[in-house]
Parts: structure tokens; sequence; C-alpha cells
């Protein structure tokens, strides 16, 4: 290595490397995943011990580096990838996203990096091959390209950084890099013993009034970090001491799992009243592999090196799904379409209305409430009524309380009730309108503070 400032810099990132290494402790065995970082400082500090004390070695070491620095534009274009892979490698195997705090594999790895890169950099590198490399870049006309490439490069760098800081957040149908890590950081740490995204459930008590709210992503808040203001938190927090409204829901859910689900919590918590968080996508688990699929309407990266980059890299899985597959009116039109032709097919209308009898019987039997809370989609509610008020109209033609949030909710700016631009789950003023209506509700049933 010429020069005492590369030196310096390139020891250092040795020391550093070793330092996040053995902090990463890759000799555990639950770490055996970071084993390769053992290899890798054994590597690092026999090149750099004997470069720095076997002098004679030193040619043979700088091998690759000077077959980098044979001509300007090659050591520029490898320098290029180099960053690229090395960045590529971080973000795609350990997804920094968030407040997701660096683990100390990944500093092991960034100061590798770091280190092979001061290696290529300048092993070996004179002032004057330095000047006389600088001189073939200025001359040759690939001089442009390469300035567009690494421009090109820094904004990709400065898109991902800007998105996985800022941009954690859901869409609609669940495709995204981001909707993905929104669920690391926002749904899975949240979730109780039973496995749902709610406080302990209380122990039973003479005092106690449960209350149990069941659906999918609706009422599981898909796209609303602080669960406090989800509905079935806010109703809580409405209905006061002596009631505890339970969760039994989870984004994916249809209406089987809905019912067998609240079905064996209540073995457990036996609730006065059920309320059954209703979305027309509900009936999807009858349609998931059939051409009536409403999925079928956007496309997925077909399998391949194309999909794995759109898969792992936050700008292009923007691009290619935000903008490109949700802002289309078309795309987007039709999914709601599928999902409310759905209902007018009735062997599929016959075996929903079999999961709705199911929970009707048991309510029933067991002297529980049902009260049900149907969504319609709230950036298109009329698109959805009719499909809607089908779901209501059976429930009240059984004599089961019916809370359509398309009646609160018509009227208000769509900004103001969805999650984003891309997501089209309920907001948290949405969330709230919802536990303001189903309080309304379950007071004139004679439940709440005042009763």
């Amino acid at each position: 290595m010429n020069g005492r400032i590369a030196n310096v810099f390139w020891i250092g990132a040795a020391i550093l490397a070793t330092i996040a290494g053995v902090s990463a402790q890759p000799w555990q065995p639950e770490q055996s995943a970071d084993v390769w970082i053992i290899a890798a400082l054994v590597i690092l500090w026999i090149i750099t011990i004997v470069s720095l004390f076997v002098p004679a070695a030193r040619p043979v070491i700088g091998v690759p580096a000077r077959w980098v620095q044979r001509s300007g534009m090659g050591y520029w274009f490898v320098l290029l990838v180099y960053v690229a892979a090395a960045l590529g490698v971080w973000v795609v195997n350990w997804q920094p996203a968030y407040n997701k705090p660096v683990s100390a594999t990944e500093f092991c790895w960034l100061f590798l990096s770091l280190w092979g890169f001061i290696y290529l950099l300048a092993y070996g590198m004179t002032s004057t091959h330095a000047r006389v490399m600088g001189g073939q870049i200025s001359q040759s006309r690939l001089a442009g390209v390469l300035i567009t490439l690494t421009f090109l490069l820094m904004m990709f760098i400065a898109g991902e950084a800007w998105l996985r800081r800022y941009y954690v957040t859901t869409d609609a149908f669940s495709f995204t890099s981001m909707t993905y890590w929104w669920y690391q950081n926002f749904y899975y740490k949240n979730l109780n013993s039973r496995g749902f995204r709610d406080p302990e459930p209380q122990p039973d008590s003479p005092e106690l009034t449960r209350v149990i709210v069941t659906g999918d992503s609706f009422a599981a808040g898909h796209g609303i970090d602080d669960i406090n203001e989800t509905f079935s938190q806010l109703l809580e927090q409405k209905l006061g001491p002596g009631y505890d409204v339970n969760l039994v829901a989870q984004s994916g859910w249809d209406t089987p799992e809905e019912v067998a689900k609240t079905i064996e919590f209540s073995f457990t918590y036996p609730p006065k009243v059920v309320i059954l968080s209703y979305y027309l996508n509900d009936i999807y688990w009858m349609l998931r592999d059939t051409d009536q699929n409403p999925n079928r309407n956007f496309d997925f990266a077909p399998p391949g090196i194309l999909a794995n980059f759109i898969r792992d890299f936050f700008l292009p899985n923007f691009i290619y799904y935000n903008l490109i597959q949700f802002t289309s009116p078309v795309r987007t039109g039709n999914h709601l379409q599928g999902l409310v032709s759905a209902y007018d097919n009735p062997d599929n209308w016959a075996r929903q209305t079999a999961e709705f009898d199911r929970l009707i019987a048991w309510g029933e039997e067991r002297g529980v409430d049902v009260v049900v809370l149907v969504w319609p989609n709230p950036a298109d509610i009329e698109g959805s009524e009719t499909a809607v008020r089908k779901v209501g109209q059976y429930f009240e033609d059984a004599g089961e309380q019916v809370v359509y949030m398309s009646d609160v909710l018509r009227g208000l700016p769509v900004r103001d009730l969805i999650v984003n631009a891309f997501d089209t789950h309920p907001s948290v003023e949405a969330n709230r309108l919802a536990a303001e209506a189903l309080y309304s509700r379950l007071q004139e049933m004679g439940y709440g503070a005042s009763s």
C-alpha cells in the first residue's frame, strides 16, 4: 500500500471490521449464519500483515490491484461495480429499513468492503500513475458514459436510502418490499401470546364484559403504525372500565378462519359480544385458485434476475408496483369489480353464507350478541355498495346488528379515509369513525360506560 494516509485508512478499516466481527460472535451456534466472518477476517489479516511486514510479497499481493489499474476507464468502472455490489449485498442480505439498527454483522461487512475498496483504489498506486490514468479518462470518449453510470448509481443509492428511511409503509395488496418491512417494524413486534396485534386479554371475572373483534387486515390495522389508533383499541377506550376488547384477527384471514378462530378463542375467553369486521375480500378463500381471482388484474415480474431485483430493492419495487400497477384505474377498478361480482355467483354466495350461519348459530347457542361491521372499499364506496348491502342484509334478516361503514364514510374526502395513495385500507380517521359508530350501536344494545 503506497502512501501513509492510505495505509492508515486501510489498517483502520481492518481493525474496525475485526471489532465488528468479534462483536457479532460468529463462533456461537446461534450465529451460524455469520460464520463467514471468521474466514473473511483471517484472509483480511493475512493479506494486511504480509503486505506490511514482508516487502517481497507485496508484488504478488498487488496483482489484482495492478490489473484493475491498467487503464483509467477500467479502473473507474471496476470501482463503480465494486461499490454497487458491496451495497447490493448489504441491502439484499440485511435489508436496512426504517429505524432498524445496523447489526455488528452488517458493520463487519461494510468495513470489510471498505478495506477492499481502499485496496483496489490505492494499493501500489503512485502519483505518477494516478496522473496518467486521469489523462486517459479525460481523453476517453467513454468518460461521459461512466459519468452517467456514476450519477445513476448515486441517484439509485439516494432513492433507496430515502425510501428505506421515510417510506416504510403498506400497499393495499401486500405486494411491496415496503409492506414487508412495515410488518416487521409495526405488526409482528406487537403480537400478544395468542398471535394477535393486541395487548394480552384480561382474565375472566364477574365484573368484566368481554368483546371480541374478529376480521382480517381491516381489523388488524394494516398500515396504521400505532395499535392504539385502531378501532378495536379506540372502542375499548370508549367502553371504559370493566370492558376488555380482544382482537382475534390477522391480515389475510377470510371468513372461515375468522369464525373458527373466534370460536376457538371463546373457549378460553368467553365474550358477551362478537364484532365481525367484514370486508369484501373475505370471500377470497374460494377465489384464490380460480379464474375469478381479482389479483389476476396485476402483473408480477416473471421469475428470474428481474423479479429478484424488484423484490429486494425499494426503488424498483416502488416504481414497478406502486407507480405502474396501483396507479392504473383499470387494474384497481377491475380488482374491485372482481370482488363485487363474486357475490353474484350463487355457488360462492351459498358457501359464504354457510360460514355466516355458523357464526350466527354459535352466537345464538352461547347467548353472544353478534354485531357486523361491513366495510366498503374506502376509495370507491359506491362501487362496492351492492356487495356491502347484500352482506349486511343477510345478517339483518337473521336478526343481527349491522353497522354499514359506507353510511359513515360517504361524502368524506377519500384521502382522509385511506392509509396512503397506494393503500386503500382504512386510515386512522376511518378507524376513529368506526369506533364511534360501534360504540353508539353497543350503547343502543345496553353496553358501555353509561349502561
